[in-house]
C-alpha cells in the first residue's frame, strides 16, 4: 500500500514523500496506490478522475473513491489466504492502520519499498529556513497557547502530554513558519507539550538565530527531528498519558 503522505499525513508534501507519483503517474495531491503480484490499482477522490485517467498507464486501474470498494475493504476480499499487506507506518494515519489491521494481515515495515527502488533519484529532504510569524498577524502569543492547551490536557487528567504532528498544527503553535513545502507556509517539524514542557523537534539548520530567541521566549525547546518518536516512547515508559488524535498521527508516533 502506498499512500499519498508524509510522516505529518498532509495532502500537499514535500518532492522527496511523493512516492505515490513516483510509483503510478499520478500527481494529484490526494491517493492511494495499491500493488499486488497480479494487480496495481490507484483510489482517488472525484477531484483527480480526469487527471488519473490521464496519468495512468494501462497497467493501472483507477478505482473510484465514493463507487465501489475502499483500500481496505478491497484488500480483504481480494488478497488470497495467507496473504499480507505491507504498509509504511509512517505514511498512514494510526486510524488507517487500526483499519487495516482489523480486516487483514497488516505488516508495519521498517523499509519502504519505494524508496528503495526511488534510490539515489529520490528528491533530498527540503532545507528551506523557518522565519518568525509576528504578533501583528498572529493574533496571539506563544504563551498564551500553550496556556491553553495545557488547560486542555489538565482537563484530561495529571501527566497528560500532547503530540502534534500536523505541519500546520505545529507552525500555528508555536508561531513560526517555513518553506518545506511548495504553496504551503509550513516547516516539516513535530510538537510534544506537556504540563511544564514545550518541544519542537526540527531539523535545526533551519532555525536561524531571530527563531531561536522567539522559541526560547516562548518557553519552547528545540530538539533534532528524528528524536520525535523515541520522546514519545520515553514519556510512554515513564507512565505519561498521551492525548493524541488518531486522524492526525501516524501510525509510527502512535505506536510509539
Amino acid at each position: 500500500v502506498v499512500p499519498s503522505d508524509d510522516p505529518h499525513l498532509s495532502e500537499y508534501v514535500a518532492p522527496c514523500f511523493e512516492r505515490r507519483a513516483f510509483a503510478s503517474g499520478f500527481t494529484g495531491s490526494a491517493g492511494t496506490a495499491v500493488v499486488t503480484a497480479e494487480k496495481a490499482l490507484v483510489w482517488t477522490d472525484s477531484r483527480y478522475w480526469l487527471q488519473a485517467e490521464r496519468e495512468l498507464s494501462g497497467e493501472w486501474t483507477l478505482m473510484r473513491l465514493g463507487e465501489g470498494r475502499g483500500v481496505v475493504d478491497w484488500l480483504s476480499e481480494t488478497l488470497k489466504e495467507g496473504g499480507e499487506v505491507g504498509v509504511d507506518p509512517y505514511q498512514c494515519s494510526a486510524r488507517f492502520a487500526t483499519e487495516l489491521r482489523g480486516k487483514t494481515r497488516a505488516r508495519f515495515t521498517s523499509e519502504n519499498v519505494v524508496d528503495v527502488v526511488w534510490g539515489s533519484r529520490r528528491p533530498a529532504a527540503p532545507s528551506g529556513a523557518t522565519r518568525v510569524h509576528a504578533m501583528e498577524v498572529a493574533g496571539e502569543s506563544v504563551e498564551s497557547k500553550l496556556a491553553r492547551l495545557r488547560e486542555a490536557l489538565g482537563a484530561k487528567g495529571a501527566n497528560v502530554s500532547h503530540a502534534v504532528a500536523a505541519v500546520d498544527d505545529v507552525c500555528w503553535l508555536f508561531n513560526i513558519r517555513g518553506r518545506d513545502v511548495a504553496c504551503n507556509p509550513v516547516v516539516l517539524a513535530y510538537a510534544c507539550v506537556g504540563p511544564e514542557s514545550a518541544t519542537l523537534f526540527c531539523d535545526e539548520r533551519k532555525i536561524g538565530a531571530e527563531v531561536a530567541r522567539h522559541l526560547a521566549q516562548s518557553g519552547v525547546a528545540v530538539r533534532p527531528y528524528e528524536e520525535a518518536v523515541r520522546h514519545v516512547e520515553a514519556l510512554a515508559r515513564e507512565g505519561a498519558a498521551l492525548w493524541l488524535d488518531p486522524d492526525r498521527v501516524s501510525e509510527a508516533l502512535a505506536a510509539a
